[in-house]
């Protein structure tokens, strides 16, 4: 697996919070969301925060893993592999079966 640099991002985003919207805490103008996102090379977390200290509002809106999906291999690759793997006794079953059926035209 390739390691991933660390990072993170921080931005604000235009939604409201519904907490501090709910609570009537408006004096101050209106309190937006803030989207975090934190990467460790092998996950990463996306959460929305509200920056407000007597609301404390958080919310994670996405976990994901930075390991590619799984691709079954197919019947080439396989098929490939073998032959790059048993060279020698393919050649060989390929000789042997020349001589027996070289055998059988003769014998016929």
């Amino acid at each position: 697996m390739t390691a991933l640099e660390k990072h993170h991002a921080f931005r604000t985003t235009l939604t409201p919070c519904p907490r501090c919207k709910q609570a009537g805490h408006q004096v101050g103008g209106p309190s937006w969301l803030y989207e975090l996102t934190l990467a460790d090379g092998v996950q990463s977390v996306h959460a929305l925060v509200c920056k407000r200290p007597q609301c404390a509002f958080a919310e994670i809106i996405g976990v994901r893993t930075e390991t590619p999906p799984a691709v079954s291999a197919s019947r080439r690759s396989w098929f490939r592999e073998a032959i790059r793997r048993y060279r020698l006794t393919l050649a060989a079953a390929a000789v042997v079966s020349g001589i027996a059926l070289g055998f059988f035209v003769v014998l016929a």
